[in-house]
């Protein structure tokens, strides 16, 4: 029994995508270890920057795993909405507690100190941060709505939270001593750069393909679609959706056929990615699924269509008329009776 029937490559690309988040993370500590200054080496010191200060592989690994997709397509989409999203909580809940610390600097109080999961507990410091918390996941809310990126917005608030609710309080007090209220940023860009990191990660590995010998490049492979589906329903019958992907992985030229019109079909096929255009709507049209655009249609004149409906009526043939609006098909006829329709039959 072979492994591959256990894990597949999505599987597979997943585990070495997280795998390459741990090892930026053990390259960023070594250069922390090697780079000295002064005769000290960055980690050793107990105050100042680092490399791995902006970096977490937990955030990088999480953002990877939820990066990878089946298709190209939704991967680079998911990894647009995974970027929009850190930014969005990130930034906001940068300015946050940049602005609340810049409170601190200038009134000269101690009261306006971020506080951080790390700290000892003081209730008066815990208050008016947790009420500005509360307010702004609001903010985070409507800014996402305002660049009309709704899916962003549930990973944007996590992201926010994360941010402003931090509990890397050793990170923050080390910069706080040289970077006065700057620290309770440090722990916001490692969030953002690490989901940054991870999405890269995670497409790169996706999207990465090894070369592959295709004995049938010169060949065509035309699959009607309707005949792959179980009876009754719209699922495919046994491996079907997996010999589809692995025709595109292999770059064999496939071209579906079928009676269904795009958005119907687009919704079966939303998890493959098809190279070669779908003969639709009975032969009507030819549809570009990565395009999402008919890319041939051959329009008959009303003039022509009439002449040829009465030339086949008078050759005993019903004619029937396929016409595509709006991404719809309408089937007409001029005139259909018994006879005829038991010829057409």
């Amino acid at each position: 029994m072979r492994i591959a029937r256990f894990f597949g490559k999505r599987t597979v690309k997943t585990a070495v995508s997280i795998g390459f988040c741990m090892l930026l993370y053990i390259i960023l500590k070594t250069l922390d270890v090697m780079i000295k200054i002064d005769g000290v080496s960055l980690y050793d010191k107990e105050t100042g920057f680092r490399f791995s200060d902006f970096y977490s592989p937990f955030f990088a690994g999480i953002a990877a795993a939820y990066s990878l997709y089946p298709s190209k397509k939704e991967s680079i989409a998911q990894a647009k909405n995974r970027v929009v999203a850190s930014l969005l909580g990130g930034i906001i809940g940068i300015i946050l507690t940049i602005s609340y610390g810049l409170m601190g600097v200038i009134s000269g109080s101690d009261f306006f100190e971020w506080p951080n999961l790390g700290d000892s507990y003081r209730v008066s410091q815990y208050i008016i941060p947790y009420i500005l918390i509360t307010f702004f996941v609001m903010v985070v809310i409507a800014v996402g709505n305002l660049i009309n990126k709704k899916n962003a917005i549930f990973v944007g608030v996590l992201t926010f939270i994360s941010v402003t609710i931090n509990p890397m309080g050793m990170i923050v007090s080390r910069y706080d001593e040289s970077a006065l209220f700057l620290g309770e940023a440090v722990f916001g860009f490692n969030r953002i750069l690490s989901t940054v990191v991870g999405v890269l990660l995670a497409l790169a590995v996706n999207l990465f393909r090894l070369p592959h010998k295709n004995k049938n490049k010169d060949l065509l492979f035309v699959v009607g679609l309707e005949e792959a589906l179980k009876d009754g329903t719209l699922e495919f019958e046994g491996f079907f959706k997996y010999k589809l992907k692995d025709f595109t992985y292999r770059n064999i030229p496939l071209s579906l056929y079928t009676t269904y019109t795009p958005m119907r079909f687009m919704t079966l096929l939303k998890d493959v990615e098809l190279t070669s255009p779908v003969i639709c709507m009975s032969g009507a049209a030819l549809y570009d699924s990565v395009k999402d655009d008919y890319v041939y249609q051959c329009p008959l004149r009303d003039e022509d269509s009439k002449d040829l409906a009465v030339l086949l009526s008078e050759m005993g043939v019903v004619p029937f008329k396929n016409t595509i609006v709006d991404d719809t098909l309408f089937i007409t006829t001029y005139d259909l009776d018994y006879k005829y329709n038991r010829m057409y039959h």
